[in-house]
């Protein structure tokens, strides 16, 4: 017989392993649904080609990270992101900006042609611009995740009634999510 006190009880290391992984991926959902609205599709667009990005399923896998995970935090589970954590946030951040750079001679990539960027403003070739984009997506990272570690005393700040919620979400969302 299996005690029922025991199959309730949830392992510590793996709550704060979830806490963890919401605060980096909270952020990060806004972060990069930001990009892709403002520094992305005005490219994609300027070049006036046909582009994967405006099909449906690639724009709801874009918004749709970051409109739940506004949903969670303002309607659902108000789960507090501890600002003290930044560190981790920045860390992975570093960590994928170092992916990104190590994967490019493999995207398509040969002699003639050289390294290929998963994203035009990562690419190392363009001096400034890439050292001005980086220090960008941290102010950015660094404000979203304060957005989300200051969330629930925003909104209880501005009477954090349901419809204000809601419109909360919404708002934020309009702000960081490119519906075409």
């Amino acid at each position: 017989a299996v005690d029922q006190g025991q199959a309730d009880r949830v392992e510590p290391w793996m709550l704060r392993t979830a806490i963890v992984l919401w605060e980096v991926s909270s952020p990060f959902a806004l972060l990069v649904s930001t990009v892709i609205k403002y520094a992305i599709w005005p490219v994609v667009l300027a070049g006036g080609k046909p582009h994967n990005l405006a099909g449906f399923r690639n724009q709801m896998q874009h918004n749709f990270n970051s409109i739940f995970s506004l949903v969670e935090v303002a309607l659902l589970g108000g789960i507090k992101v501890n600002f003290k954590h930044l560190s981790l946030a920045t860390m992975v951040g570093i960590i994928y900006i170092l992916f990104t750079w190590i994967m490019a001679p493999l995207y398509y990539g040969n002699k003639t042609v050289g390294p290929q960027y998963l994203y035009f403003f990562m690419d190392t070739t363009l001096g400034t611009t890439t050292t001005l984009a980086l220090i960008a997506l941290l102010v950015a990272l660094t404000a979203f995740f304060g957005i989300f570690a200051g969330i629930e005393m925003l909104i209880e700040a501005i009477a954090g009634t349901l419809w204000t919620k809601i419109m909360f979400v919404v708002v934020l969302s309009g702000v960081v999510c490119k519906f075409r």
